[in-house]
């Protein structure tokens, strides 16, 4: 089990079974299952701006980007194929194993660089 919400769930009930495979919220970040998916496509049905608020989101997740609504994710990203590619180009330049904190602070620069 996977998913976000039902590990949640989990807590407050036991019994509780996740339906079906998990996808990645494009707003938190987070897996998400069928049951839990929100009214957006690719967002699941947590409340995004409350979770923006209470989590220090730059600690918890950097170096990756949370947003509170989904027309945040739209100035950030523009459409879903320009998405796909600078996800694509962040993964690489941020997970492959940078060799210390300098080496990956110059691949963020690199990634900022490219996204102007």
């Amino acid at each position: 089990m996977d998913c976000y919400v039902c590990i949640q769930m989990i807590e407050h009930k036991p019994q509780w079974a996740q339906d079906g495979p998990s996808k990645l919220c494009l707003l938190c970040d987070n897996l998400f299952c069928a049951k839990h998916k929100g009214k957006d496509e690719g967002v699941c049905e947590i409340n995004h701006e409350t979770y923006y608020r209470r989590l220090d989101h730059r600690e918890l997740h950097a170096p990756v980007e949370i947003f509170p609504t989904l027309e945040k994710w739209r100035e950030r990203f523009g459409d879903v194929e320009t998405a796909e590619r600078v996800v694509g180009v962040a993964f690489c330049i941020l997970f492959v194993a940078p060799a210390d904190d300098a080496d990956l602070r110059q691949r963020r620069e690199l990634l900022d660089s490219d996204s102007d």
